[in-house]
Parts: C-alpha cells; structure tokens; sequence
C-alpha cells in the first residue's frame, strides 16, 4: 500500500500527474480540484494516495488533501459509483460543496456534474449523508450540521446550470450566474434566455 508520494512532479494533466520519487516516475490519477492546486513542473510536491486494484488493472489515485481522499473512499463505496466516477465528482465539486449538497440534498448540484443521474444522486444522499459527521471527524473540513429546508428547482434552471458547467464553468459559479440572471431578467424566464445573460455574469 503506497500512502503518500514525496519528490519532483515530472508531469502534470488535468487527469493525471507523474512523481519522481529516488529516480522512479510513479503514475497516478488525479482530479481537477488536485490539478488546479499542483505547483510547477519540477517542484516539489506531496499527494496522498490511494491504490485501487480491480481485475488486472492497478491505479493510483493521488489527491493533494486528507480531504480529498477520504471522500473519494466514501464515494467509490456507494453502489453504482466507482472510481472513475468518484474522480468525476471530486474534479466537479469540491469536498465543501459536495458535503454542503449532500446535506441538503441538493440534487440539482449533484446530478449538474458530469455522469451523475439523478438516481445516483439520490443514492449518494441516501448511503453517505450519515457519514458527514464521519468525514469532518477525519478531514477537519466542517460541513453543514442540520437539514436546510429543499427547494424544489425548475427543470429548465437546472438545464441552464447544466449548460455553464458544460461551458467548463464550476458548479458553484454556474449557479450563482444563474440566480444573478434571474434578479435581472424580466418576463418569463427561459434556459436560452437565462445562459445568455447568466454568461456574461459567470465568472
């Protein structure tokens, strides 16, 4: 079991990275949340890692906080998700926002990254929700501690985030267009009109 990798980060992708550790390039996967917090080529860095060994193939997952792995462990738990998944949402939400949404149940944000239907969503809610206290415990990451009241989103609001997240906008920025959209138009509301002002909002 490889816990952590500690040397010169030879390559780096928004899927994957390479670690020079004593002169061996060692591959891992990464999200987009790790991607983004990676120094330079050729600076030092540390991931904390995860093997996952499935039939003939072994990955290495690398993650640049205890956060990020503790949650990719909860993910690739729930029935349906695996690790290619577990990626996916961790390079669409971070471990703040997947941990606020699953506490509110906040499908709409779940279902908006890529791959995650809404009966995966739902199971995420369902099966990790009571773990949330776990995941602090571990991760010093506070999350929500009660139940915010859902609101019922409309299909069409939640296309038009899924259109700005598809644009490469995050989620949370995404939704936050879309609101900032809404406070301005006039009239009856439609995803076309909506992305459109909402694009110029996003940042």
């Amino acid at each position: 079991m490889i816990s952590y990798l500690k040397g010169t980060l030879a390559v780096k992708h928004p899927t994957e990275a390479v670690v020079e550790v004593g002169g061996v390039g060692m591959h891992c996967r990464i999200s987009l949340t790790t991607y983004a917090d990676l120094p330079e080529v050729g600076s030092h860095v540390r991931l904390v890692t995860q093997m996952v060994v499935r039939d003939d193939v072994i990955d290495l997952y690398g993650f640049i906080s205890e956060a990020e792995r503790m949650l990719f462990g909860l993910l690739k738990g729930v029935s349906g998700v695996g690790p290619r998944m577990a990626q996916g949402i961790l390079s669409g939400l971070s471990v703040e926002e997947f941990a606020r949404a699953l506490a509110t149940e906040n499908l709409a944000t779940l279902t908006a990254v890529r791959g995650v239907g809404r009966k995966t969503a739902e199971r995420l809610v369902l099966e990790l929700k009571e773990k949330l206290p776990h995941l602090e415990e571990v991760t010093g990451v506070p999350v929500p501690s009660g139940v915010e009241p859902v609101v019922e989103v409309p299909a069409w609001q939640e296309e038009a985030v899924l259109a700005l997240s598809s644009l490469g906008y995050s989620v949370t920025d995404a939704e936050g267009a879309v609101r900032r959209a809404l406070a301005e138009l006039e009239g009856e509301p439609t995803v076309e009109t909506v992305v459109k002002r909402a694009l110029t909002l996003a940042r």
